[in-house]
């Protein structure tokens, strides 16, 4: 149970710095390309999948 619970605790981990990483690549891409819609779209499939807030999104 200890073990399971610890990979969890890794897992999760994994995917708030696998969260921030994309979002600092998002908001360079959109200064360095305001008119693509990527950084759009990467955003939005953060907020729909739980891992960002609206506030994130609209920032």
């Amino acid at each position: 149970m200890r073990q399971v619970r610890e990979q969890l605790e890794e897992a999760e981990k994994q995917v708030e710095e696998l969260t921030m990483w994309i979002k600092r690549l998002a908001h360079s891409l959109r200064n360095a390309r305001p008119n693509s819609k990527l950084h759009g779209a990467a955003m939005n499939y953060l907020s729909r999948k739980g891992l960002i807030s609206v506030e994130d999104v609209l920032r």
